[in-house]
């Protein structure tokens, strides 16, 4: 009998490996079918500081690019106490660009993502303070520009399923407190 089980139940097996694989794949048809709703374009005039350059970045935007400079400087003085008395100036730069793949090349729910980034200026903490912690959350040891993020990003499901690889550092997902854009000390993040 033993026999007699197994023609029985080895039967049931590719019989649900095709009835899966049937199932997602109706399923992938119809979610690729099925076209989301459009988002809302940003408001260039409220939200950036150089606005729409006279249509171009909506034009840009609604083929599927989208571009950014954000760049923050810190001066900083130690006036007591540390290592010494001065001032020191510190910045970071990052250029972003976005590529909707769907919209540049009909590559439907796929996105792909760089962040290249700058961090220069006088090393204070190091020169005139000296604290263990640091005090400011964009001074680095060593000046540098480099690539931040360039990851590309694929979606199934209706997006409730996605697949990224490249460079992508995690801590801007799961390791952010709400505290961290309060202060400018750099104790906040997984890389600290």
């Amino acid at each position: 009998m033993p026999g007699l089980h197994q023609s029985l139940v080895q039967p049931k097996k590719p019989l649900l490996v095709s009835f899966i694989t049937a199932s997602l794949l109706v399923f992938a048809m119809q979610s690729h079918q099925a076209q989301a709703e459009e988002a809302p374009s940003p408001n260039w005039q409220e939200d950036t500081l150089t606005g729409d350059w006279g249509g171009l970045r909506q034009a840009w935007y609604a083929k599927g690019v989208d571009i950014g400079v954000l760049h923050k400087s810190d001066v900083l003085s130690n006036v007591s106490g540390g290592l010494k008395r001065g001032t020191a100036w510190l910045g970071h730069t990052e250029i972003r660009a976005t590529f909707d793949l769907d919209k540049l090349l009909g590559f439907s729910e796929a996105t792909a993502n760089f962040v290249y980034q700058s961090d220069l200026g006088s090393k204070f903490n190091t020169h005139y303070v000296g604290a263990f912690m640091g005090v400011d959350n964009i001074e680095v040891g060593t000046n540098t520009a480099q690539f931040y993020e360039a990851w590309l990003q694929k979606n199934f499901l209706d997006g409730h399923v996605s697949v990224l690889a490249g460079l992508y550092p995690v801590d801007t997902e799961f390791y952010v407190h709400e505290t961290s854009g309060i202060f400018i000390q750099p104790p906040y993040g997984m890389a600290n």
